[in-house]
């Protein structure tokens, strides 16, 4: 870590819960605890630089009586964490419905500002797919198609049930809040038209893939046609989904694992660990490649939680030239 003047072991940091060793401070890794996958901060991969040019990189840190002390930027406080438990397209969802329908934190409105759904469905895989980044703008569909995949298959399994098993209400409603849930990420989204699938599907080779078209393109599946389908039943409906989702699928799981997605303050989205929890905070490091959550103890003092993707600051946007970072302490 001195050598390098890199704070990459950082993103080896369990997640608070399962540390074993209370004793160590919280930006030491507990190895006696399985390692997680490095998802955001692996040494090899150069996708990230959060600081930017803006931070100093020379002497970025010190260690004196187990305190590590460095430079960094606030950027934001955590506003709200998705639910744990439940289905993970109605959790995420939940944190994505209230953001504005345009994807412009701290009123950085333009012309060309994202959809909050693209913002969704790039920070589910973390904006990259098959170590390309950004994630190519077909996999946009992946994603559409893992929505309505998912809430048909539970509509098929629920139906089926109710043939055979006495459902309970509480069963039934989880269902309906599925397609609910849908249905207010849908309202009022500037995106228009139905669900389109293009011909050239993203299954295909990553280096022939096309342009993002000009525009804007509809990225939800229609709740109602959904609704539609599912009464319909699988032997009915053809089934076009499971190509398409099949590899937006095996991303977001591998990311989703020990993250937990949430907003900020500023209308950030963004994913880190399990444990974050409202009023953490997002700072951006000297000497790491992304950002970080951090809890604060007392004035200056902080425990790490873990790495964070947001969507948005990965690449120095949130430090400017001229930033005054401050000093802090990780205990």
């Amino acid at each position: 870590m001195r050598s390098s003047k890199r704070l990459n072991i950082l993103s080896q940091v369990q997640d608070p819960s399962r540390t074993v060793l209370k004793e160590l401070p919280s930006w030491i890794p507990d190895f006696s605890v399985a390692s997680k996958p490095f998802l955001f901060g692996f040494p090899g991969q150069r996708h990230f630089s959060a600081a930017g040019p803006n931070i100093p990189q020379t002497e970025p840190f010190l260690i004196v009586d187990e305190a590590l002390s460095m430079e960094g930027f606030l950027v934001d406080t955590v506003l709200c964490a998705a639910e744990t438990r439940g289905c993970y397209f109605v959790r995420t969802a939940a944190i994505v419905s209230q953001l504005p329908q345009f994807y412009h934190p701290r009123g950085s409105y333009s012309p060309s500002s994202p959809t909050r759904i693209e913002a969704y469905w790039k920070t589910l895989i973390a904006d990259t797919m098959e170590d390309v980044y950004p994630a190519p703008f077909q996999f946009g569909f992946g994603f559409s198609a893992w929505i309505a995949e998912e809430l048909l298959s539970a509509s098929y399994i629920s139906t089926a049930m109710k043939t055979k098993l006495r459902v309970s209400s509480a069963e039934q409603e989880a269902d309906e809040t599925k397609f609910n849930t849908l249905g207010a990420l849908e309202k009022g989204e500037h995106e228009q038209g139905k669900f389109h699938v293009p011909a050239d599907d993203c299954g295909g080779d990553n280096n022939t893939i096309s342009p993002a078209p000009r525009g804007r393109v509809r990225l939800l599946p229609d709740s109602e046609f959904l609704k539609s389908c599912a009464k319909e039943g699988p032997e009915v409906v053809e089934w076009p989904f499971s190509r398409r989702s099949r590899k937006f699928a095996r991303r977001f799981k591998d990311v989703k694992r020990g993250h937990r997605m949430f907003r900020t303050a500023d209308n950030y989205l963004g994913l880190g660990p399990v444990s974050t929890e409202e009023g953490d905070q997002i700072w951006i490091l000297s000497g790491a490649p992304v950002p970080f959550v951090l809890r604060q103890v007392n004035e200056g003092r902080y425990r790490v939680i873990g790495e964070a993707y947001v969507h948005g600051i990965m690449h120095g946007e949130a430090v400017q030239e001229g930033s005054t970072s401050n000093s802090i302490c990780l205990v």
